[in-house]
């Protein structure tokens, strides 16, 4: 490869992006102490992969970094790339073969390390020293010496070198560079190689000892699994069975709960209706005793006024008496008038007689104005007791009808008083019946709250039925669950036994372990060969590694 031009950005004193254009022939950079040509030839060192700061002049990497001017601040980050010119070499890697030109980037921040990319790609550091090593710019070994590169006072070392670091450079100048680097390589993956063989053979040693004991356990683990079968099937009977119980329990139960919840509907429907009837039956309550006070009411004022009638009656009676009394006292006095009357008739006649007596003897020559005295006085005896007559008839006719008055009176007043106790006698009948349709109410409100605490205490056994119901349910769930769960670990445990089984068969049928003579033995099926020792043997698991010793299973 040829080196076509080197550009610098960052790099120690170049601030700006300078390009250096290799020509044919040879390229000098000229100028004076101080002015950077040193920091050219620290560029290209470093771009090829230069890990001494003390190399680059500097205490640290980051020193390459533009530290900045009294003009100008620090960079944070630096960068130099080095194109190569490709020739087709074979000293150029496979891969770069048919690339017209190689550029090798080296980028370094102050807060990151370096990155090195080959044509834009990321790529390591061992890249960029394989594609330059044997190029005769590559670095030397360990990346402290670089032939290509001669800088003050590396003459005189190169002359005063000793044989081996002659050699050294000889073989760089060469381009064997990189084929030893390969070979250290090499040597080092055959090192690398070796040691994994012998680590190899120990487990291969190791696993050999192991052997016996896996057959022992591969025996176990056949009774195990025979075991571990029928106790599966032991286990799933058990769980079937327990299933069944569970599930049957769960249907009685489901079924009591349903009971107990249908009698619960039926009490809180009987409560409803027991509810509605003590309603109503409050309601008739409240109205009958309403009735029954006014019906009280009733009678008392009926019982007032039956008093008042008979007060009125008694009144009435003693002024019938009265009347009566006065009737017969003015009877009496008719007989008496009418006796006087007869009285005066005859007095009357005796007077008319005297009359035509004295008319007679008048023209007798009697006296006649003696006769006609006591005849005006006999008229007039005769007016008054015919106006006196009158008089009592008429006070016998106010007194007939006074009596009368008093005796319709008196009537209307039985028949009041026979109407008012017909209902005070219904009152009475009516308060009686009320009072027993309150009594009966009365039986039927404790009949109802007898009713109402059943119902009550049918709801909470309902309630519990339904709460123990459920709590059965769960059980039954968590058992069917815990059936399933212990069904699916079984298998588990079978399929893990079985795959055991066959790892197990297999190293038997192999006979891993034995020696070629025993596999030799065994193959050749001789009479009295019955097989290993240690398949014949039953050791405990504390003493299997004795026993394995014992037999040289090491």
């Amino acid at each position: 490869m040829k080196l076509k031009r080197l550009d610098i950005h960052g790099f120690k004193s170049f601030y700006h992006r300078t390009t250096l254009v290799f020509d044919d022939g040879i390229t000098a950079v000229v100028g004076p102490n101080g002015c950077g040509k040193s920091n050219i030839v620290d560029s290209i060192k470093w771009v090829m992969g230069e890990q001494g700061a003390r190399s680059l002049r500097g205490a640290a990497m980051e020193d390459v970094i533009f530290a900045g001017s009294e003009r100008r601040g620090p960079m944070g980050i630096c960068e130099v790339r080095l194109t190569f010119q490709n020739d087709g070499s074979t000293d150029v890697p496979a891969r770069w073969h048919d690339v017209e030109e190689l550029g090798v980037e080296r980028i370094l921040e102050r807060t990151r390390g370096s990155d090195y990319r080959i044509n834009q790609q990321r790529c390591r550091l061992s890249d960029v020293q394989e594609l330059v090593a044997g190029t005769g710019v590559g670095a030397g070994p360990g990346g402290q010496r670089a032939y290509a590169i001669v800088e003050q006072g590396q003459i005189g070392g190169i002359v005063s070198a000793k044989a081996d670091e002659r050699r050294m450079l000889i073989e760089e100048a060469a381009g064997i560079t990189r084929y030893r680097a390969r070979r250290r390589q090499a040597e080092r993956k055959m090192e690398e190689t070796r040691a994994n063989s012998e680590r190899l053979l120990d487990v291969i040693g190791e696993v050999e000892g192991q052997l016996k004991s896996l057959r022992r356990q591969a025996r176990k683990a056949e009774r195990y699994l025979e075991y571990t079968t029928e106790l599966r099937e032991i286990a799933l009977k058990k769980a079937v069975f327990d299933y069944q119980a569970e599930a049957t329990a769960f249907r009685s139960h489901q079924q009591d709960a349903e009971k107990k919840l249908a009698a619960a509907e039926d009490g809180e429907r009987a409560l409803t209706t027991a509810t509605g009837r003590h309603a109503s039956r409050a309601v008739g309550e409240k109205a009958a005793d309403e009735r029954v006070r006014a019906a009280a009411d009733a009678l008392r004022e009926a019982e007032h006024t039956v008093r008042g009638l008979e007060d009125r009656l008694a009144l009435m009676a003693q002024q019938a008496e009265e009347a009566a009394r006065q009737l017969a006292d003015a009877g009496g006095e008719e007989a008496r008038v009418a006796q006087r009357l007869t009285e005066l008739a005859e007095e009357g006649a005796q007077a008319g007689e005297a009359l035509r007596v004295a008319q007679a003897e008048e023209g007798a020559g009697v006296p006649l104005a003696e006769l006609e005295a006591a005849r005006v006085e006999a008229d007039r005896a005769l007016v008054e007791a015919r106006t006196a007559l009158d008089g009592l008839r008429r006070a016998e006719a106010e007194e007939a009808r006074a009596l009368a008055r008093a005796q319709a009176e008196a009537e209307s007043a039985r028949r009041q008083g026979a109407d008012l106790a017909a209902r005070a006698q219904g009152a009475r009948a009516e308060a009686q019946a009320l009072r027993a349709e309150a009594e009966a109410l009365g039986e039927r409100r404790q009949a109802a709250e007898a009713a109402e605490q059943a119902a009550n205490t049918a709801m909470q056994a309902a309630l519990e039925a339904r709460q123990a119901a459920d709590d059965a349910r769960e059980a039954a769930s968590q058992a069917v669950r815990a059936a399933v769960q212990a069904e699916r670990k079984a298998a588990e445990a079978v399929a893990s036994a079985r795959a055991r089984q066959r790892v197990l068969q297999d190293l038997e049928t192999k006979r891993e372990g034995l020696g070629q003579g025993s596999k030799l033995l065994l193959d050749a099926g001789l009479p009295g060969v019955l097989g290993p020792a240690s398949a014949r043997l039953d050791v405990p698991a504390e003493l299997e590694a004795a026993v394995a010793a014992a037999l040289g299973g090491g």
